[in-house]
């Protein structure tokens, strides 16, 4: 977040103009302040993203941790074992849990986690971090978007680098994975029922109804 974020929320607070009664946040991450700015002004909130266990907000999220779990066990059945691990902004709590899944993944098999072949990337730099952190021993990326993938394909293809050598499967994204050739392997969430739980939570809370604070909904991984 820029200082002018910051800024722009605290001036809606003090217009006094279409007062907030509630908020639903998304892509939390860490040091958020438009926590402190929804508490300090009494302001219910819900997030549609998981804080660190410790936090007190109320959230809705897909069980990350464990999809990357399985995407990374799967390839690792597949006989798969020198990863690149390109993970969305490392700030954001997503990030984190799929890093958690990831990383137990290897561990369980046995497989030591390599930080020089984990990084964090904008799917616009997805193409120049593949060409940087693939190497002759690589035969899995993990990307955290589809659009990421379509990146890697691209420093694959200028590579001369084949895809029954080096699979590569995405954490989320529909926009082109289908498109790809070969298609990608991505997550797919239901974010019109996601939305519809956190607003159903926030009304429960603006009604000083009690609900749980943890909230998970579905997500289905399309193995391509």
């Amino acid at each position: 977040y820029e200082v002018t974020d910051k800024e722009k929320l605290r001036a809606i607070f003090a217009s006094g103009r279409g007062p907030i009664e509630g908020a639903v946040l998304l892509t939390p991450r860490m040091g958020d302040f438009r926590f402190i700015e929804m508490e300090t002004n009494n302001i219910p909130y819900v997030l549609v993203g998981r804080e660190f266990l410790g936090g007190g907000a109320t959230f809705v999220d897909v069980c990350n941790d464990t999809i990357t779990y399985e995407i990374a066990s799967r390839l690792i059945g597949e006989g798969r074992r020198n990863f690149v691990f390109l993970n969305s902004a490392e700030e954001l709590y997503i990030s984190q849990d799929r890093l958690k899944g990831f990383n137990r993944a290897l561990r369980e098999a046995g497989i030591p986690v390599s930080r020089a072949r984990v990084e964090s990337v904008l799917a616009a730099d997805a193409a120049a971090a593949a060409a940087r952190l693939i190497t002759e021993k690589t035969d899995a990326v993990i990307v955290e978007s589809d659009v990421c993938a379509a990146g890697v394909y691209e420093a694959m293809a200028e590579r001369g680098l084949s895809h029954e050598k080096i699979k590569v499967c995405a954490l989320g994204g529909e926009t082109v994975a289908h498109r790809l050739d070969p298609p990608v392997t991505t997550v797919h969430v239901d974010y019109r029922s996601l939305a519809d739980t956190a607003v159903r939570l926030l009304v429960r809370r603006l009604r000083g109804e009690e609900c749980p604070r943890e909230n998970y909904a579905g997500a289905e991984i399309l193995y391509r």
